[in-house]
């Protein structure tokens, strides 16, 4: 799955990759402040899919550099 198209909400998603917790990740995309929605969005499909992904590519990219390590 490529970015989103919504750069707001491809922002959020990785900046909840990164670790920041969705309250202040929301805030930081552009979003106004909101209680409940940040966590209403890491409920969205797109949303959670795209920080899947992200998860994915972080992980196979951990075991190249290992085995890359392990032959050298």
């Amino acid at each position: 799955m490529p970015a989103l198209p919504n750069a707001r909400q491809e922002r959020f998603a990785c900046l909840v990759y990164k670790g920041l917790p969705p309250y202040r990740a929301y805030a930081r995309s552009g979003y106004a402040h909101n209680e409940g929605n940040p966590y209403r969005l890491t409920r969205n499909e797109r949303v959670r899919s795209r920080i899947a992904e992200l998860q994915r590519i972080a992980a196979m990219r951990a075991i190249v550099s290992k085995e890359s390590i392990t032959e050298e």
